[in-house]
């Protein structure tokens, strides 16, 4: 592996990490303020990487047409907003474990379905992942 791809690597299982212990820390949060919550979290967070864009961001910003703000909208209320209250939502009435598998196994099932979409078979390491994933799954709801 050369130096990028393993930076690429240790980033994604970094995320991995990150994502499966939110669900953890979700579930003692009963009466965490669902809309308020997402309110302060993810202005906190732009915030936060408003400084990390680098000099030159207010002009790109300033330059994206009303078309690509409604998509970046969109994608934001339904990619982040709405997938974090659905998550939120689900361990009020499961343990931390199931959504944690839905959401550990669909990258996988994306990597095997984009390719079988666009008339490919999935890469053999990519199904690999995908057997890795499912016992993973199976191992933790019994």
């Amino acid at each position: 592996m050369n130096a990028p791809t393993t930076r690429g690597a240790l980033l994604a299982a970094l995320a991995c990490v990150l994502v499966g212990g939110s669900f953890t820390a979700n579930s003692v949060l009963g009466d965490y303020p669902y809309a308020g919550g997402q309110f302060l979290r993810y202005g906190l967070a732009c915030l936060l990487l408003l400084p990390a864009a680098g000099k030159g961001a207010a002009d790109r910003l300033r330059a994206l047409t009303p078309l690509q703000w409604s998509r970046i909208a969109l994608l934001a209320a339904v990619g982040m907003v709405g997938f974090n209250l659905a998550v939120l939502a689900a361990e009020r009435t499961a343990e931390p474990a199931v959504p944690g598998v839905f959401v550990g196994c669909a990258p996988v099932v994306v990597a095997v379905l984009v390719p079988l979409l666009d008339g490919r078979g999935p890469q053999r390491t990519v199904l690999y992942g995908a057997l890795l994933v499912a016992v993973g799954a199976f191992t933790v709801q019994g």
